[in-house]
């Protein structure tokens, strides 16, 4: 039975489009500015997993973690050159990987995989120049209020994996990730960059409970 230990790059695509949104909101808002907060369309960062693989299946477990990181800046009404910078962090878990490939050969292997226990801890934080950062709450099904919350949920998975060697393989994975308990609060953060505005979108895009498309691009060490 083969092994696999997996480096990879991965991002998040639109994530919270209410991030976004906040973000775009201020740009519009301020016409002045020097320099446009960009929008939190994509996260990106790395991820590093393990797997065991008998036959066709595929059982593992596997972290990521990415990053959104957006900054402003401009001249304020009485000439100040400022900053004002909004990121967001998600570090996942995939407690159970699974996955089975229909196709197999000595150059290729494609298939199909899911992760049924995912566990997300989300952050997104807000800070003007060199002042304190203001964060987003995270509501729990406790109905506790925090800085950050884990979120559950699980992964559905494409994968094409292309052998360098025999013991080297190039991996790509396609995924959709549903999280179905805790939501966040942006309201904090909409209102520290968006004061004038935060009122029009209560109870609409302040709440989130991500789901969102992502790609993996792996370096697999095959081992026995």
């Amino acid at each position: 039975m083969k092994g696999r230990v997996e480096f990879g790059y991965q991002n998040a695509i639109k994530y919270a489009n209410e991030i976004s949104g906040i973000a775009n909101e201020y740009n519009t808002s301020r016409p002045w500015l020097k320099s446009e907060m960009k929008l939190a369309n994509l996260h990106n960062g790395f991820s590093f997993g393990f797997y065991s693989e008998p036959g066709p299946f595929s059982f593992g477990f596997n972290m990521s973690y990415v990053w959104y990181s957006g900054k402003a800046s401009g001249l304020d009404g009485s000439g100040v050159e400022f900053k004002r910078k909004l990121r967001s962090h998600l570090f996942t878990i995939d407690l159970l990987d699974m996955g089975y490939y229909f196709i197999q050969t000595d150059k290729l292997k494609i298939g199909l995989g899911m992760v049924p226990f995912s566990f997300t801890r989300g952050r997104v934080s807000t800070k003007l120049d060199d002042g304190e950062w203001k964060y987003a709450t995270h509501i729990s099904m406790l109905n506790d209020y925090k800085k950050s919350h884990w979120y559950a949920g699980f992964k559905f998975q494409a994968h094409a994996g292309f052998f360098i060697s025999d013991e080297l393989m190039m991996k790509l994975t396609i995924f959709y990730q549903l999280n179905y308990a805790g939501k966040m609060n942006l309201y904090y953060v909409d209102q520290d960059l968006n004061p004038r505005t935060v009122s029009n979108y209560l109870g609409s895009h302040l709440f989130s409970k991500p789901k969102y498309f992502g790609i993996r691009i792996s370096l697999n060490l095959i081992t026995d």
